[in-house]
């Protein structure tokens, strides 16, 4: 998914959704749960894939 499709799904600015794949920008709890969501996962769900994809990287 893009960044645009999910700006589209989650209904915030592009830009927004670019600062927090840089690390740029830090998201509320609210805005965590609104893209799970967007992208079809639970929060729980989201951390799991993002703690997985850490440990690919080292």
């Amino acid at each position: 998914m893009t960044q645009a499709e999910l700006s589209l799904r989650c209904k915030y600015y592009q830009s927004y959704i670019s600062r927090l794949e840089r690390g740029q920008a830090n998201p509320s709890l609210v805005a965590i749960g609104v893209i799970a969501e967007s992208l079809g996962v639970t929060v729980l769900g989201l951390f799991e894939t993002m703690q997985e994809m850490s440990r690919d990287t080292r």
